[in-house]
């Protein structure tokens, strides 16, 4: 079992290490409905949900399933139907700065949606935290890099 098991929703504890056995077995949970109360827990908490969150909870459940991005999208799938879960869980959070505000957004890609420019450009204000564009706009990342979830890293298996 994974040290990590206290990521588990306390309401699946007993879901840790059980396997499905047979669709006549009382008391199996599939895994997409422990992802979705985890998610929720992390909304609750006001915690920033990412694949990588979810995947060592996943693993902390110690029953053998595939953790990968496609899978967990999958789980999440409802859940960004409704507007619960965020579309890119893996982005690093940017705040854009101009006259009318503060806004913050959960990922480069959304910030780029919302303010109606390319991501490209997005990337390039990035690049120069602090300084005007030629909206007027100063776009920055919210947390330090020492904080922002490590996208596109895979975990290699020892």
């Amino acid at each position: 079992m994974s040290d990590d098991s206290d990521l588990v929703p306390t309401r699946y504890k007993d879901q840790i290490g059980r396997r499905y056995r047979s669709p006549h077995e009382n008391g199996y949970v599939r895994r997409r409905v422990i992802v979705q109360e985890f998610a929720r827990q992390l909304a609750i908490k006001k915690e920033l949900l990412t694949t990588e969150k979810v995947a060592r909870m996943v693993t902390a459940l110690d029953r053998g399933h595939r953790v990968n991005a496609r899978t967990i999208s999958y789980d999440l799938a409802a859940l960004r139907e409704l507007g619960r879960a965020q579309s890119f869980p893996n982005g690093h959070r940017v705040v854009v700065e101009d006259k009318s505000g503060k806004r913050i957004y959960p990922s480069l890609r959304q910030a780029a949606m919302e303010e109606g420019c390319s991501k490209e450009a997005a990337r390039k204000w990035l690049m120069k935290p602090g300084t005007p564009n030629r909206r007027g706009q100063r776009w920055s990342y919210y947390d330090p890099p020492e904080e922002r979830p490590k996208t596109n890293q895979r975990q290699r298996k020892p």
